[in-house]
């Protein structure tokens, strides 16, 4: 039950916030939140982070329900572990759901949350979740140890 509240969570505050962005952004525009450091922004990303495979959808699909059925095997393998596990990976579906819904929706995923810091992408929640997601798993795996 917990898997399912925090998937769906997470889905749905991720869907809020690109709706919320595509609705009130205009395109390509930047919203100054944090002098010089942190904007806001409205991007479609019709790739993976960076932009990769930008031009070439049917890999980059491929690849992410690949990822999917990774993910399934690795989270059955670990179905009975603690609570840390099973929010980690909670996320993880969560944020992989909500990108992977607006690529087949739209074509394309809304990135908005640009934080200015060498070469780092525009990125939303969805992404968020997943790399907190992945933190907590590491942070589960040394515990383990």
């Amino acid at each position: 039950m917990t898997v399912a509240i925090i998937t769906a969570f997470a889905f749905f505050i991720d869907q809020i916030s690109k709706t919320l962005v595509r609705k009130h952004i205009p395109e390509k525009t930047r919203i100054e939140i944090a002098r010089d450091k942190f904007y806001l922004t409205n991007v479609k990303n019709t790739g993976a982070a960076y932009g990769v495979l930008k031009n070439n959808r049917k890999t980059l699909m491929s690849l992410t329900i690949l990822s999917f059925i990774m993910l399934v095997a690795m989270f059955k393998r670990t179905l009975n572990k603690d609570i840390g596990s099973k929010v980690g990976f909670s996320l993880i579906f969560g944020g992989a759901l909500g990108n992977f819904y607006d690529r087949t929706r739209k074509k394309y995923v809304t990135d908005f949350l640009f934080i200015k810091f060498k070469n780092a992408p525009i990125f939303n929640l969805a992404d968020v979740f997943i790399a907190i997601g992945n933190i907590l798993l590491i942070l589960r795996s040394f515990k383990k140890r």
